[in-house]
């Protein structure tokens, strides 16, 4: 027994829902629900009566409940003590942002976020989303903010934030800038300062301009999104980046940005492992980010 199936029988007693405690808890209801069998397992009794209209405890359940309620109180004190105790008593949330994406989400989180949550400190894994991924899946980092690909539901908890049009990037006086809307076929007359092949966007990009069979003529491949957006603002070439990326414009007078003709279309969200107990600070984070208004 852990204490993880002690949490989730908490909030599905308190809740007297699968489907509500595991909202709460930001994990599969499959997963809560599998982990309570494993519980009554273990303890020879039947916690729950279910039926198709509500849950309720049995008279095991009511007392394991009890005891539960102490052991979780007695737990949490014990590793507040011990983080008062630590050289860091504060919450560290570890989590993976492309630089493209960066954009969008790190003002909210230094802005917004830690002046709300002064004891979490943040610890940001920049790398391009399929990057991002394998951290998850390693443990490295316990929360990404990625670009979202269209089958990723099926391995991971996902909660979307925006979604928009792919823009192409340029300085104000280059001849794609007379355009209101940009064919992707005149992606072949310019110089491109593309993305890293680890990143999704660039795997889309590429998808659509072979569909026009178009091989991009590309100038560079920076890692820093910074140093794209300085060879663009010299008018050395164009790039992608993403529809609500306003902020690079506002700090870039010299600069603007056209959408394609056909619209490429993209979403970026927060995504996590999939039966992942999430930590206090993360579960802050998102509790934080769903309050607000996308």
């Amino acid at each position: 027994m852990d204490i993880k199936k002690l949490e989730y029988f908490e909030a599905v007693s308190r809740l007297r829902s699968f489907t509500k405690a595991a909202e709460e808890l930001h994990i599969a209801q499959p997963s809560i629900t599998a982990s309570i069998n494993k519980l009554e397992d273990e303890l020879g009794v039947a916690l729950f009566v279910r039926n198709s209209r509500k849950v309720e405890l049995t008279f095991e359940g009511e007392l394991f409940r009890k005891k539960t309620l102490y052991l979780l109180k007695l737990f949490r004190e014990t590793v507040d003590e011990m983080q008062a105790l630590g050289s860091r008593a504060r919450q560290v949330l570890h989590i993976g942002i492309p630089p493209m994406v960066g954009t969008q989400i790190t003002p909210l989180l230094y802005g917004d976020f830690l002046p709300k949550h002064p004891e979490v400190t943040l610890d940001i894994y920049e790398d391009g989303s399929y990057a991002i991924l394998e951290a998850l899946k390693s443990d490295k980092i316990e929360l990404g903010y990625i670009v979202l690909e269209e089958s990723i539901e099926a391995k991971f908890n996902v909660y979307q934030t925006f979604q928009g049009e792919i823009h192409v990037l340029m300085n104000i006086n280059h001849p794609l800038s007379k355009l209101d809307k940009i064919p992707i076929e005149m992606m072949k007359e310019v110089n491109l300062i593309h993305l890293p092949e680890r990143t999704y966007i660039r795997k889309k990009i590429d998808a659509e301009l072979a569909k026009v069979g178009l091989e991009p003529r590309i100038l560079a491949v920076p890692d820093q999104m910074i140093t794209t957006v300085n060879l663009v603002a010299r008018n050395l070439g164009v790039c992608f980046v993403l529809g609500n990326s306003n902020n690079i414009v506002n700090e870039r007078h010299t600069l603007t940005v056209r959408p394609f003709e056909n619209p490429i279309l993209f979403r970026t969200g927060f995504v996590w492992l999939k039966d992942r107990n999430l930590s206090e600070a993360a579960r802050k984070c998102m509790k934080f980010m769903k309050e607000r208004a996308f």
